[in-house]
């Protein structure tokens, strides 16, 4: 069977990092964590034995190719450190290459009762599992998409997203905050992000 990595790119997500892992670690065969170095909170500490590397941040697609060069796996899953995973990628893997996305579900708690504002955009659409491969890279400097094969859709895999419940207010204006700056520096042109 072939081999998979697990990525996740993480700012100040001491609280949501241990469950997106415990939510994959049963899948994958390494799991690397890409920590911002502007990081202020236990994010580092939560990994455990996860496979750490510090990274400067430019942009979220910089953050994220950057974390994949640190995977050794034939594949990649790549969550959010405020997601989890549903449902095992494995039997995904022995099919020919393609950037599989998943649809993602946006929740306001743990129990999944309760959707989220955004869930109307349901199904959220993510490539999150592909081959490792140099032709596979993420672009757009916000709201990232993977690129560089053919795509594919399964509804065998979701993702639900926790940013409600595992940030604050104050942390979301800080994200938001960050994308205006984004786009003031011209990186991310004709976004919008409140």
């Amino acid at each position: 069977m072939p081999t998979l990595s697990l990525v996740v790119v993480a700012l100040n997500e001491e609280a949501g990092l241990p469950l997106a892992l415990a939510s994959a670690r049963p899948y994958v065969d390494e799991v690397v964590v890409g920590v911002d170095r502007r990081t202020r909170d236990g994010t580092r500490e939560a990994a455990g034995e996860a496979r750490v590397v510090d990274l400067d941040f430019v942009d979220f697609s910089q953050m994220r190719n950057d974390a994949l060069a640190h995977a050794t796996a034939e594949w990649i899953l790549m969550l959010d450190a405020d997601e989890t995973l549903e449902g095992d990628p494995r039997p995904l893997l022995a099919l020919p290459p393609a950037i599989w996305e998943l649809p993602r579900h946006h929740w306001l708690d743990f129990a999944k009762t309760r959707p989220a504002p955004d869930e109307a955009s349901f199904p959220d659409w993510q490539g999150r599992l592909f081959p490792r491969d140099p032709k596979v890279r993420f672009e757009r400097p916000v709201h990232e998409v993977v690129k560089g094969i053919r795509r594919k859709r399964t509804r065998d895999l979701v993702l639900h997203h926790f940013k409600y419940p595992l940030r604050s207010p104050e942390l979301r204006e800080d994200r938001a905050a960050l994308y205006e700056r984004l786009v003031a520096v011209g990186r991310a042109a004709g976004y919008r992000y409140r």
